[in-house]
């Protein structure tokens, strides 16, 4: 019988969100913010194959302060 090792949870993307399963990862950034680096990671034997990635501010936009 084939055992999955899963993945531990991703850390939480700032301005952004993680939706995964025992295989996969995907994050998405908020509205406005640019993702940098890769959009999808894969779990094998229990260790993503790279590390999450971030969303920032996009270049065009401006941060308003009240």
């Amino acid at each position: 019988m084939l055992k999955i090792i899963e993945c531990p949870d991703l850390p939480p993307v700032a301005n952004g969100s993680v939706v995964s399963n025992a295989t996969h990862a995907q994050v998405t950034c908020d509205a406005g913010f640019l993702l940098v680096g890769v959009k999808m990671l894969t779990c094998s034997n229990g260790v993503w194959n790279g590390t999450a990635p971030q969303c920032e501010l996009g270049k065009n936009k401006r941060v308003m302060f009240s």
